[in-house]
């Protein structure tokens, strides 16, 4: 990283992917018969930056969740009206750091997030688009009426 801060790097990258990944700077809301949809407010994702003063090795052989160096936000948690995504960069004492990701499943499956933090690292690293783009044509999954199957 040649004497960069990974905060500062990956929050920078996270801005520039954001716009591809809109949706996820919005908040899920209700709508009409209780279904759940994301209102694109760009209210932003949860960025925060840390500092642990402990090493990587004080922390032994196997890493299992919970961590104690990761802060939950309070009221950032809920299914509604919270942010989508929640990123923390935690730097250590032996110049490493923690990425902890957490986000709202209903936004992103395995594939959708790997994509995604696969699009970030590109980003990272200098890279001015993600090799692959999101789509977000959700409208191409609605029924239609009457059901019919056109090959």
């Amino acid at each position: 990283m040649q004497n960069k801060n990974p905060a500062t790097v990956i929050r920078e990258a996270l801005a520039k992917l954001l716009v591809f990944y809109h949706p996820l700077v919005g908040r899920p809301r209700e709508g009409p018969a209780r279904k759940l949809v994301v209102d694109c407010t760009g209210e932003g994702v949860l960025f925060m930056e840390a500092e642990a003063d402990v090493t990587l090795e004080q922390f032994g052989e196997v890493l299992l969740p919970p961590f104690p160096c990761i802060y939950d936000v309070p009221r950032s948690s809920g299914m509604l009206d919270s942010p989508l995504m929640l990123i923390q960069v935690t730097s250590l004492l032996c110049d490493g750091f923690i990425f902890a990701l957490r986000i709202n499943h209903t936004m992103c499956d395995g594939q959708g997030i790997a994509q995604f933090m696969m699009a970030l690292g590109e980003i990272s690293r200098g890279a001015p688009t993600p090799s692959i783009p999101p789509v977000w044509h959700r409208e191409q999954l609605i029924a239609r009426n009457p059901h019919t199957y056109s090959p």
